[in-house]
């Protein structure tokens, strides 16, 4: 191999999104790329001339370096790949795939919506329409009825189509995150201007206020957007009319944390424990629309970008929803969107 090839495939090498390691034909380190370095958290240059495994067990010593299984770091799942090159020397490839594993969850949890929901809509769907077709009989067959009664009818025929419309539009909704679960896309995003974005749409009509820091971290914008705006719509259901609800944004040493908190009773401890499940409800919600799908998406939301979504709650002093997401930390404030 000439010079100007093997500068050629370093400089290929050096710029891969993957971490690289070349190992010669006896499994010896000869080159290791700057990302793998970042991805292990480690200077892998010291490596040069040592062995692939006994570097690899020094950087996870739960790891089976013979073995391409994934690798978890602390909050980090890494992939492994190995490509064995035509004069017998292999690359050894790891990958950050902590967002593939976010994903899962999130398709877990979305199928679980849609199987349950599955059994769910034949009786949300049957009750609304049996109303329907029962006073629209009514209205067509009983002609001669007095007016209060047929406008009776027809006014509970609108309400029963108003029904069966929400009961379609909640399903439609979690349809749309299933087909859209492949479109997630990932960038640097200020979670401040994220946060004044949502209050922006929500209007003066609402008294949502604001309490922010810039924050970075990784994630699609429209998808967040939609996690914390379901977690303000679930807010605004349950809080008293002219109460505020604040949105916080913050962050630790390792997650920006965007808080929804609201002035509402409070939930018990047999509600928490399955709040986020589909079609969960907490008691007394009977004037109070929705079908108990909005935490479960906002969950799955969460989950897709590798975090989490907590609840503090307790009756008599409101509740807290938390989004929980990795700091992006290489964010450069000029220059991300």
């Amino acid at each position: 191999m000439t010079d100007t090839t093997h500068d050629i495939q370093t400089v290929i090498l050096d710029n891969l999104p993957s971490g690289v390691a070349l190992l010669d034909t006896t499994g010896v380190v000869r080159y290791t790329n700057p990302r793998l370095a970042v991805l292990l958290g480690q200077p892998t240059h010291e490596w040069l001339g040592r062995a692939w495994g006994d570097c690899l067990i020094q950087a996870a010593p739960e790891v089976n370096p013979n073995a391409l299984d994934d690798i978890r770091l602390e909050e980090r799942l890494l992939g492994r790949r190995r490509e064995i090159l035509a004069d017998g020397r292999r690359l050894e490839i790891l990958e950050d795939v902590t967002w593939l594993r976010g994903r899962d969850d999130m398709l877990h949890t979305l199928f679980m919506v849609w199987d349950e929901g599955m059994a769910h809509a034949a009786h949300e769907l049957r009750n609304p329409l049996t109303a329907i077709l029962g006073y629209g009989t009514l209205l067509r067959d009983r002609l001669n009825a007095d007016e209060e009664k047929r406008h009776g009818w027809a006014a509970r025929t609108v309400e029963k189509g108003h029904t069966l419309r929400d009961v379609i539009k909640a399903f439609a909704e979690v349809s749309r995150f299933l087909v859209d679960r492949h479109r997630l896309t990932r960038h640097s995003l200020d979670l401040a201007r994220l946060g004044q974005e949502i209050v922006a749409d929500l209007g003066s009509q609402r008294l949502v206020e604001l309490a922010a820091e810039t924050v970075w971290v990784t994630g699609d914008t429209d998808w967040l957007k939609q996690a914390v705006c379901l977690l303000v719509d679930n807010a605004l259901k349950y809080t008293p009319p002219g109460s505020p609800i604040t949105i916080k944004i913050a962050s630790d040493a390792k997650l920006g944390i965007i808080s929804v908190i609201d002035t509402a009773p409070g939930i018990g401890a047999d509600y928490q424990a399955i709040i986020f499940e589909p079609f969960k409800r907490g008691p007394a919600v009977e004037d109070i629309p929705g079908y108990g799908l909005g935490l479960t998406i906002a969950r799955g939301i969460a989950a897709a970008h590798s975090g989490a979504l907590l609840l503090d709650s307790a009756p008599g002093r409101g509740s807290t929803f938390s989004l929980q997401l990795p700091l992006d930390l290489s964010a450069d404030p000029t220059t991300a969107t």
